[in-house]
C-alpha cells in the first residue's frame, strides 16, 4: 500500500490503516501547541480583542478621511 500524499510504501500497520505515512500524517495534522505545564493554551490570535496590527487604521479614521469612493476623493 502506498501514501496517499506522497506515493511512498508504508511499511507499519498503523501507517496502512491511516493511508499515510508518518511525516505526511503529522503534516497534515499538527499537534495543537502547549504550554511548559504540557496543557494547551488556548490562546488564539484572532480572538485577542488587543492586538493591532502595526499601521492598521481603525474604521473612524478611515471615515474621518471623507473619502466617498468615487474618483476625485472627497
Amino acid at each position: 500500500m502506498i501514501c496517499e500524499k506522497c506515493g511512498r510504501a508504508l511499511k507499519d500497520a498503523e501507517s496502512i490503516q491511516r493511508g499515510y505515512g508518518p511525516i505526511c500524517y503529522k503534516k497534515m495534522n499538527p499537534q495543537p501547541i502547549r504550554s511548559s505545564n504540557g496543557s494547551s493554551s488556548g490562546y488564539n490570535l484572532a480572538d485577542d480583542k488587543n492586538y493591532s496590527v502595526p499601521g492598521q487604521m481603525e474604521l473612524s479614521e478611515f471615515m474621518d478621511m471623507g473619502y466617498d469612493g468615487r474618483s476625485g476623493g472627497k
